[in-house]
């Protein structure tokens, strides 16, 4: 019988490009979003974005601490008694990030790759490189205070660490100290030893950072629905553990009723809303090493993962608390997409470039002039949750 050889058989390949899956990212999801220009009472929003002066890599806002003195009360005299105002400010920056590929735009390379439409796909692969790039930028800023690209020239800041740091199952928050070393001192002699179940996310972990926030550190809330709430990026790990059956009772409040409530239909990833709470799982949380020195860790773009995610008595996993403008982002320039074209027009260059830059939301005394209790960090969060 007659059959068709390896020289004659046809072949025949699927032209149609599939995309790698990848890690959604729950920052994109936050539609409470909106646009100030330094105005004196922060917008009701989880992210503030400030407009950029014509060729000001920097702009400094300023906020009116409110007044704490007693006043005075009946025939005691006003006069010589009046109460010193008092300003705080923060300083926003902006610097480049950028990528890049090659393609061919003729001979028989690129007519291979028109085939599947590679060339095509660029702009969209640059897209999701600067979203998935912009959503690590954030939460170095929400762990670190800056965005990593402000860290090299020509803004050049150095990066220090939000500070309101707590830990899951131990009673009291870390005490900020405006020195730097003794602050990382300060973190590392508060972890717990051994970390166990205690000090993973569980319902009585959300009662202590409830009364802590609102007692102790007095962060802002957000209007949602009509409500004041705090949103608590949660850990996927860390979602596990809450939810898990037979842990606790709080696994069936979530599996006996729709806790969620409207904010489900208005963000992606929301877990469900205890008390003023509002828990949004984030798969790209941010991972904290805890041994002497405190180093933290980030889901970059693609396929990079720069977080170790085994457990370790040493090792917590980030949930990050966001108030009212815990974020500030500073944008000079948008995000554009840019050619090179060379060698005979034959070779391109397809680029995607940004000039922008993100900070956390707390505000200070000019340098030199600050201390322990002159910060006002009022809008955000760090949750170190155990991963044993």
């Amino acid at each position: 019988m007659l059959r068709v050889n390896a020289d004659t058989r046809r072949l025949a390949w699927d032209v149609k490009l599939r995309d790698e899956v990848l890690m959604d990212d729950p920052f994109e999801a936050l539609s409470m979003v909106v646009s100030t220009d330094e105005k004196k009472t922060i917008p009701e929003a989880a992210v503030i974005k400030v407009s950029a002066d014509s060729g000001a890599f920097s702009k400094t806002i300023t906020t009116l601490k409110a007044l704490s003195g007693n006043g005075v009360e009946g025939r005691t005299q006003q006069l010589g008694a009046e109460e010193e105002q008092s300003t705080r400010s923060l300083t926003v920056y902006a610097n480049n990030f950028s990528n890049a590929v090659n393609v061919e735009r003729y001979g028989i390379d690129a007519k291979e790759m028109d085939a599947y439409g590679i060339r095509e796909k660029s702009k969209p692969q640059l897209a999701r490189w600067g979203k998935e790039t912009m959503g690590r930028y954030k939460r170095e800023a929400v762990c670190e205070r800056y965005s990593s690209n402000l860290v090299v020239a020509p803004t050049s800041l150095t990066q220090g660490i939000n500070a309101n740091v707590f830990y899951a199952g131990v009673a009291d928050p870390v005490v900020y100290d405006s020195t730097a070393a003794t602050y990382v001192t300060a973190i590392d002699a508060a972890a717990p030893a051994t970390p166990g179940a205690t000090n993973r996310l569980s319902q009585s972990v959300l009662d202590d950072l409830i009364e802590t926030i609102q007692l102790q550190r007095n962060i802002e809330g957000i209007e949602i629905g009509g409500s004041t709430k705090w949103i608590l990026m949660v850990p996927t790990r860390q979602k596990k553990f809450i939810l898990s059956p037979g842990t606790s009772n709080f696994y069936e409040t979530f599996r006996d009723g729709d806790v969620r409530g409207p904010n489900n239909k208005v963000l992606k990833h929301v877990i469900g809303s205890y008390g003023p709470i509002l828990m949004i799982e984030d798969p790209r949380s941010p991972i904290v090493t805890v041994n002497t020195t405190v180093t933290f860790a980030y889901k970059g773009a693609g396929d990079t993962e720069n977080r170790t995610l085994s457990a370790d008595n040493n090792r917590f996993d980030v949930a990050m608390l966001l108030g009212k403008g815990a974020l500030y982002e500073y944008s000079m320039e948008e995000v554009h997409f840019e050619d090179e074209i060379q060698g005979y027009k034959k070779n391109q260059g397809i680029g995607m470039f940004c000039t922008k830059g993100w900070r956390v939301g707390e505000f200070d005394l000019p340098s030199g002039s600050q201390t322990d209790t002159s910060i006002l960090a009022k809008s955000s969060a760090l949750l170190f949750c155990g991963t044993n």
